[in-house]
């Protein structure tokens, strides 16, 4: 099922089978992507309140997200704009000092193989794992007042030479990726195990993704809305095969702001939670969370 799901996610409007080596790369370097996003679950996790700047000689690992309020957050996540500077908190202390411990042990030449990933809305799940139903990668940089803090080489660290601490995270969109074909990644797992989503009305929502022309990502968020807010099978029984509410996300693509288009996201995962009497719970909030890149 997920390698049906990833298929149908991955394939671009009028795509054609694959015919050359290139396509068959590019597919699998895709596809890649694509399973490491929905391998991106980390353990929830109390942060302890600390104080004082972070530990830049044994930076301690284990903090391997940070929360974003959707408040606020609505034009960085849903319309690609920016998101002002965040200045560090205990947990995104503790997040630098994952992020420099990480640094470290991937050594001077290895910087490339951790990545970030930001996804909303978080699904508390029983076993204390967080997921998100939508997902998009992100790129951090930290800075010292205007200057960016990059994490020190082996050789300044012998010899005690570290850079200023930073005192702000900042996020930001890296360039189109043109492997990537929607706007968003998909949590298919988590719409199918945990949200209940029937399987054909999965298969119906990436074919409707792929007969749009210039996918927006406004225009996504509004379709996987409308996806979470069919009924129950056990609703539609109930109801004699009760109608689906189909052709209201183009409008409300247009017509709703980030805002109201985001706490639709997220209430139509509440409702549908409690539908279920399920033991997972949405929160409206917004994880960066890293993980390993495949090399």
């Amino acid at each position: 099922m997920a390698q049906a799901s990833a298929n149908q996610a991955l394939r671009a409007p009028g795509q054609q089978p694959l015919d050359s080596v290139g396509d068959v790369l590019r597919y699998w370097s895709t596809l890649l992507k694509y399973q490491e996003a929905l391998a991106a679950r980390p353990r929830a996790r109390r942060v302890p309140e600390t104080e004082g700047p972070p530990n830049l000689l044994e930076p301690v690992a284990g903090q391997e997200y940070l929360k974003l309020g959707l408040a606020g957050a609505e034009p960085f996540l849903i319309e690609r704009g920016s998101l002002p500077p965040l200045g560090l908190d205990a947990e995104r202390r503790q997040f630098f000092e994952d992020w420099l411990a990480n640094q470290y042990r991937r050594g001077d030449d290895d910087q490339d193989s951790l990545a970030h990933l930001a996804l909303f809305p978080v699904v508390h799940l029983p076993r204390d794992e967080l997921a998100g139903v939508l997902r998009f990668p992100v790129e951090l940089e930290w800075y010292s007042g205007a200057q960016r803090f990059t994490a020190p080489r082996f050789e300044d660290r012998t010899r005690g030479r570290f850079p200023e601490p930073p005192s702000e995270l900042r996020l930001r969109h890296p360039a189109k990726d043109p492997e990537q074909t929607l706007p968003f990644f998909v949590d298919t797992s988590l719409l199918r195990r945990t949200l209940k989503v029937d399987a054909e009305d999965v298969e119906a929502f990436f074919a409707r993704l792929r007969r749009v022309p210039d996918l927006t990502p406004r225009r996504m968020v509004a379709e996987v809305c409308a996806l979470l807010e069919t009924p129950l099978d056990v609703e539609s029984d109930a109801q004699g095969a009760a109608a689906k509410p189909q052709g209201s996300a183009a409008t409300t693509a247009t017509e709703s702001s980030a805002a109201a288009l985001l706490g639709r996201l997220h209430h139509a995962v509440v409702v549908r939670l409690a539908r279920l009497n399920s033991r997972s719970r949405a929160y409206p909030v917004a994880l960066v969370v890293s993980v390993n890149r495949s090399r």
